[in-house]
């Protein structure tokens, strides 16, 4: 899959004619690329291949899609539409989450993260999904195009991720989706304007 991102990035780019390479996406790959030469110094070529394989397609595969999305203009309403698209399969995901704990036959809770609690998949990678779900919601919250049923709607969904990702008892998708959320806020508050038009997009989803 992330390979076939990578291919998708890079053809997306060459029929866009925008094949110039981004500084920071290269930038952030290449410092990753010395640990390559000691993992191939310290194992076999078998083992080297797919341990770099398994730890570098990842960053390999955001580094395209940042060097793609750098180029791409969206219009106010064009980005809410994706972040919406967004949400749907995010709220299927935690229907996974509830059907898998609904229906296991025996549940046991402790303090690290536990893959009953994740509908059966990876506690560190649906915690993170769930933890994007609320961050999108909460981006499309503040949004002043977005409709007020919908908001409301989407406040609860912030909710509901929120709890199912620190069901999973992995932290990172709670710790991620806080610190973005805060991030954005900062962002969306540099001027007084914008501050009150997002504290006041907030409370009339609430009302």
């Amino acid at each position: 899959g992330k390979y076939s991102m990578v291919l998708i990035m890079g053809i997306a780019l060459f029929r866009a004619g925008k094949m110039k390479p981004a500084i920071g996406p290269l930038i952030y790959f290449a410092l990753l690329l010395p640990s390559a030469f000691l993992t191939i110094a310290e194992t076999d070529f078998a083992n080297a291949k797919n341990r770099l394989s398994m730890d570098l397609s990842g960053p390999l595969a955001l580094a395209a899609c940042a060097m793609f999305f750098e180029r791409v203009k969206l219009q106010n309403h064009e980005l809410l539409r994706l972040l919406v698209w967004f949400v749907a399969p995010l709220c299927g995901a935690v229907l996974v989450c509830a059907h898998g704990i609904s229906s296991a036959s025996e549940l046991s809770l402790g303090r690290s993260s536990n893959a009953a609690m994740s509908g059966g998949f990876g506690p560190n990678q649906v915690s993170a999904a769930l933890g994007l779900g609320a961050l999108i919601s909460f981006l499309c919250v503040v949004n002043p195009r977005m409709p007020k049923f919908l908001k409301a709607a989407l406040l609860g969904a912030i909710a509901v991720f929120a709890v199912q990702s620190a069901l999973t008892f992995s932290r990172c998708g709670l710790y991620y989706a806080a610190l973005s959320i805060v991030c954005a806020t900062v962002m969306l508050m540099r001027d007084l304007r914008t501050a009150a038009q997002t504290i006041g997009e907030i409370g009339r989803a609430h009302v």
